[in-house]
Order: C-alpha cells, then structure tokens, then sequence
C-alpha cells in the first residue's frame, strides 16, 4: 500500500471486499505511511453491539499488487486501532483456483 501522491510503499495484506460501503485500515499503517488524516467519528453497528462511537482519522490510500501492476485508490479509509483479522483468515490458493 501505499499513501496517495507519495512515493513511500509498505508491503501489508489487503483484502478487497467490492460488497463493503466503507473502508478501514489500521492507524499503525497509516502511521507507517506518514499519513495523518483528518479527524472523525465513526458509529459502528455489529453483531455483537449497536451504534458504538469510536473516534478515527480518514486518509487516502492506494492499494497494488506485489508488481506494482495493478493499482486500485482508495480516497475515504477509516483508521481503527486494531483490526479484528488474522493472516489465517486470508485466501489460500485453492480457494483463489476455485
């Protein structure tokens, strides 16, 4: 990933979910990527609790392949503190051939 108009690129997972209204990522990466944002508030309904405020930063993030080929912008992204995923979670390869 890396933060719009900046050359600075971390090497992170990403999961891209066409489905999503909204987009997060974690304010260690963000940190990573100098960026800073601008302040907000978030209300978050889950399945475990209802409209829970939470304070975050939006930034503008850019998302690629391990190439560089393949580029998708991301204008409107939500710092959170922690995101609640695992490395395990992610796709494996027959799953991908699937």
């Amino acid at each position: 990933m890396k933060a719009l108009g900046s050359d600075l690129i971390v090497e992170t997972y990403a999961f891209l979910d066409n489905g999503s209204h909204i987009s997060f990522c974690s304010e260690e990466l963000a940190a990573q990527l100098g960026l800073s944002g601008h302040p907000t508030s978030l209300t978050l309904t889950t399945t475990v609790s209802e409209e829970s405020e939470s304070s975050s930063r939006v930034v503008s993030l850019q998302v690629m392949d391990l190439e560089e080929e393949n580029a998708v912008e991301l204008p409107c992204v939500f710092t959170r503190p922690k995101l609640p995923v695992a490395v395990e979670n992610g796709a494996q390869q027959e799953d991908v051939n699937r």
